[in-house]
């Protein structure tokens, strides 16, 4: 982010989403919702920088306007992972809103109050969530790339490398969503594809250059990221040594032609 589609597209899903809600009686909070366009004048290709929103090449429907459909709806933030890229881009603290939205009393119990002080409370709260919301000016917003890394092999799974520095100062967030010890099916054999970690990547620069700058980094993140996954009797054998750093759990590091049972902390 920020999107690539063009202004009237975005508007379209703004003023789509913005209705849905309405009509669902929605009107205070943060929601989690998703649509696609029909007939946008845009599309998904692999660049270069990898997969990137080009305009379309093969758009037969050109006199048609684009349209929108609903995907998804949920009374709830969206994952943890786009709120961070959310608040580093737009600098819109979603989990911030939503406590201060949660504050706020509902519609109907606010007009019967009949006291002064309760209401003024009410709509200076509203002022300052309306004041939140409001997004960075674009000459001051970091794009971000959010990099989910799929399973691609089956076994144990011992752990995960660390970045080279060079690729985590770009990294303002991450999680691995494996636990040391747990066993991985072969995902070609269960045609399922579950995420091993992701990667919120900003950019340091803005605009065009800070977008091209989030893609290539996160695409060098992916390339980079090795997860360790070893067969289950490899581990029993005793054949491989792990080594526990001292202050990050989570990642470890897996070395071969190591004496056998040898743990340093």
């Amino acid at each position: 982010m920020p999107s690539l589609l063009p202004e009237e597209e975005i508007s379209l899903l703004t003023s789509s989403l913005t209705e849905t809600l309405l009509i669902l009686r929605f009107k205070n909070g943060l929601f989690h919702l998703e649509e696609r366009v029909k007939d946008s004048k845009m599309e998904y290709a692999m660049t270069d920088k990898g997969v990137e929103l080009v305009h379309a090449r093969n758009n037969t429907n050109v006199t048609i306007d684009p349209s929108v459909f609903l995907i998804e709806i949920n009374p709830r933030v969206p994952g943890h992972q786009e709120v961070f890229a959310v608040e580093y881009t737009y600098g819109i603290d979603y989990f911030a809103l939503h406590m201060l939205a949660a504050l706020s009393p509902p519609h109907a119990l606010a007009s019967q109050s009949d006291d002064e002080n309760a209401e003024k409370d009410d709509i200076a709260l509203k002022t300052i969530v309306r004041s939140l919301c409001e997004p960075l000016p674009p000459q001051r917003r970091y794009p971000s790339h959010v990099v989910f890394i799929p399973l691609d092999r089956g076994g144990t799974f011992v752990g995960a490398k660390p970045l080279p520095e060079e690729l985590a100062q770009y990294v303002v967030e991450s999680q691995v969503f494996l636990e040391k010890g747990e066993v991985l099916k072969d995902p070609e054999k269960e045609g399922r594809w579950p995420f091993v970690a992701y990667f919120v990547v900003v950019a340091r620069l803005t605009g065009a250059e800070g977008r091209a700058q989030a893609q290539t980094m996160g695409e060098l993140v992916r390339g980079a990221f090795e997860n360790v996954a070893v067969e289950e009797s490899l581990v029993h054998k005793g054949e491989y040594h792990i080594e526990l750093p001292s202050q990050d759990c989570q990642t470890l590091r897996i070395e071969e032609n190591l004496l056998p049972g040898t743990f340093q902390r």
